[in-house]
């Protein structure tokens, strides 16, 4: 595992830990084989608080993503994403970036696809997969 690749986590993803007790970051460099730095944007963090300040187990499970971000990645601010909604900013950023990312979110994917940006998904609720090519 010597190459790095950049990892950018959408805000559903930081929640699989707690909702399915997947390790994210674990799976994700099992899959890819390389060391990874995961990169998380502001627009992200705002979100991953907006549902940490509301009630029941998803405000839970993002309590718990706050603290994963916090521990294990990069909040990176780009002046080139800054104001734009959170899908357009993580397209934006992982064409900036030659990054993957890491959504379930199934509209962003395609989006993504569609730019050709590989993707790291939830398949089944009980492991990590990979859409598109990764050199």
């Amino acid at each position: 595992m010597d190459v790095s690749i950049k990892v950018i986590l959408d805000s559903n993803f930081l929640l699989l830990p707690f909702q399915f007790g997947i390790d994210i970051f674990e799976c994700v460099k099992d899959l890819l084989c390389r060391n990874v730095e995961f990169i998380v944007l502001p627009q992200i963090v705002e979100e991953v608080k907006r549902i940490a300040d509301g009630v029941g187990d998803n405000s839970r499970g993002a309590r718990l993503a706050l603290k994963l971000i916090e521990e294990k990645c990069t909040i990176l601010d780009l002046d080139e994403v800054r104001g734009l909604n959170t899908d357009e900013s993580i397209l934006r950023a992982a064409v900036n970036l030659d990054a993957v990312v890491a959504t379930n979110d199934r509209t962003l994917r395609r989006k993504l696809r569609s730019k050709g940006i590989p993707t790291i998904f939830l398949r089944e609720r009980s492991h990590l997969d990979i859409d598109g090519y990764i050199p």
